[in-house]
């Protein structure tokens, strides 16, 4: 399960119709992310990567893989979050997460997920 802190919805919200009826709005210019993780060994650590993207000016701002992308790391399973940079205000986000360790690698993709930053 992945979410947006603050949004006006906990879960993720697919891409909305050309009005953005379907995006959740944060109330902050750096909500947090969360994903909900889990690795097959309960004593490894385990981690998300998120990709976050600028839908109205075509910016990548975090690409998953990169060591800003990296959540907060917990053992074996649990939720974990990572604050995104200071966003512009009134543009809308695009984002997706994957579970990574050190050893196994990382899994497929979430869907992406979309929300409006807040006005200024």
């Amino acid at each position: 399960m992945a979410s947006i802190e603050g949004t006006n919805s906990q879960s993720c919200h697919q891409h909305g119709d050309d009005y953005g009826n379907a995006f959740g709005t944060a109330v902050t210019l750096t909500p947090t992310l969360t994903a909900t993780v889990r690795h097959p060994d309960p004593s490894k650590d385990v981690w998300a990567e998120f990709s976050l993207w600028d839908n109205t000016a075509s910016t990548q701002i975090l690409s998953l893989g990169t060591p800003a992308s990296k959540s907060t790391v917990v053992k074996g399973q649990g939720t974990v979050s990572l604050t995104a940079p200071k966003l512009t205000p009134g543009h809308s986000y695009g984002w997706r997460v994957r579970t990574a360790d050190a050893t196994t690698g990382n899994t497929p993709v979430s869907a992406n997920c979309h929300f409006k930053a807040p006005e200024a």
